[in-house]
């Protein structure tokens, strides 16, 4: 049997160990009982709340990827716009150069024809005496 003094002593430790008890977070309870809170909650992944948390957190992540998809999309569209106006513009040169090209033979072959003639006109008036 104990004596009163050790009764006594005995009752001090554990007032002293509930208080030291009390004193702990509740964080801190959990994570020596070695689970969530959620989970001594009865919440674990199939928590509602907690799963259209995560849903609203991906939609605003896949907003922001929508966005920059768009973004992009825009860009791309007006790069191929401006492409097309550069080839347009090259094959209305091209179509410009061929056109000249003919132009330049047409005045060639006159060229050539005048000379001929004026050739035969200069012989003519030679042969006759007139030159």
């Amino acid at each position: 049997m104990m004596s009163k003094k050790e009764a006594i002593a005995e009752a001090k430790k554990l007032q002293d160990l509930e208080i030291e008890h009390k004193k702990m977070t509740e964080e801190e309870e959990y994570r020596n009982a070695g689970i969530s809170k959620e989970d001594a909650q009865g919440r674990g992944e199939l928590d509602l709340e907690r799963q259209i948390a995560e849903l609203k957190n991906r939609v605003t992540q896949l907003t922001g990827i929508e966005k920059l998809h768009k973004d992009l999309n825009g860009m791309l569209r007006q790069e191929n716009y401006d492409l097309k106006m550069k080839v347009h513009g090259q094959v209305k040169l091209e179509n410009q150069i061929n056109g000249q090209k003919q132009i330049i033979e047409e005045l060639s072959r006159d060229n050539q024809r005048l000379s001929a003639e004026i050739d035969d006109k200069v012989k003519k008036l030679r042969n006759s005496g007139a030159i």
